[in-house]
């Protein structure tokens, strides 16, 4: 009887110990994000900037992002696949929709994230909010890899006529998120033509007719999902997804894949080399963009093409919705 009193006393003793960590777990963290984000304010104001916006996504407009691109969690501690941060010099606004507000109300408790409500998924009602409350002549922060070029377009329709800037701050992030996770860096592997069902031969010869009938000269992707479909590869870059990090850009003689060649197999880069597709390292695309589109033509979806991609290419676009998007839905009788 005596032993298992002390038994029982013991395990209580446990279970205690066990409560005693977890809140200690749960202060610490919520200790980071404020710290975090009181950083984020004093490198915004070194920077003189009144607003900076973190949004989910990645620089291909994804919605379920790689470790590297969790910037919005790594403020916030919300890690749901939908929402945007907004941090002014008085307040720190999470806007998601309605699948995540009981999640954002538990990570972020104690914290000074505050949940805003969307009433509509998906949609930038943060930009309004976000322009009504800051003066005239103010300076709104962001990284122009994560705003599509049509996400730009509603932002700077609510800023430019209060006159707000919208500046430039790409490695802004890098200064406090010291131990940021790397890019991915797993093999990339071809996907065979008995699951794809077509070939990337095939697929490109389709786009090189539609660069024609555009009187065009290259078609720029920047969507992961077009980019795995067209050229038949997939990787582990993505949790839950066979996706591969990279952009494309298809042209009428030769072709680039922006992704890591140490990725790739020496067999797998014949393969490509036999397409007339050059890989060159991910981070290139923007220094290669403006030699490849000076003078020339260029077709791309304006839903995808995030703003820094934009602003470096430097001949005519032709915005168009992606003709990979489109093509996917016509499955081959072996899909």
């Amino acid at each position: 009887m005596k032993i298992a009193i002390v038994l029982k006393s013991y395990l209580k003793i446990l279970d205690l110990s066990k409560e005693k960590t977890t809140v200690q777990k749960i202060n610490r963290s919520m200790n980071q994000i404020n710290e975090r984000i009181q950083s984020l304010r004093t490198e915004m104001n070194t920077l003189g900037m009144d607003a900076y916006i973190i949004p989910s996504s990645d620089p291909h407009q994804s919605e379920y992002v790689g470790d590297y691109w969790k910037i919005r969690e790594f403020f916030s501690g919300f890690n749901g696949s939908a929402g945007t941060l907004v941090v002014t010099k008085t307040e720190v606004a999470l806007w998601t929709d309605s699948r995540y507000f009981l999640q954002v109300e538990q990570q972020c408790k104690n914290t000074l994230v505050n949940l805003f409500k969307q009433s509509i998924p998906h949609a930038p009602e943060h930009v309004p909010w976000l322009c009504k409350h800051l003066a005239e002549n103010t300076v709104i922060g962001i990284d122009y890899r994560q705003f599509s070029k049509l996400q730009m377009e509603t932002l700077l329709s609510f800023a430019t006529p209060k006159k707000i800037t919208i500046q430039n701050t790409p490695f802004l992030v890098d200064k406090i998120w010291t131990d940021r996770p790397s890019l991915p860096y797993e093999q990339v592997q071809i996907h065979p033509l008995e699951y794809s069902g077509e070939s990337t031969a095939s697929k490109i010869q389709k786009i090189t007719t539609e660069i024609e009938k555009e009187n065009a000269d290259y078609y720029f992707l920047s969507t992961l999902d077009d980019i795995a479909w067209l050229f038949n590869i997939r990787s582990t870059d993505v949790d839950y997804t066979p996706l591969v990090i990279s952009f494309g850009i298809i042209g009428k003689k030769t072709s680039y894949l922006f992704c890591d060649s140490n990725r790739f197999e020496a067999k797998t880069i014949a393969i490509f080399k036999e397409l007339s597709v050059e890989i060159i390292n991910y981070d290139l695309v923007a220094k290669k963009l403006p030699e490849l589109s000076k003078n020339k033509r260029i077709i791309t979806d304006k839903a995808s093409l995030n703003f820094a991609c934009y602003k470096a290419i430097k001949g005519e676009i032709i915005f168009k919705q992606s003709w990979c998007s489109r093509s996917k839905l016509l499955k081959t009788r072996l899909k």
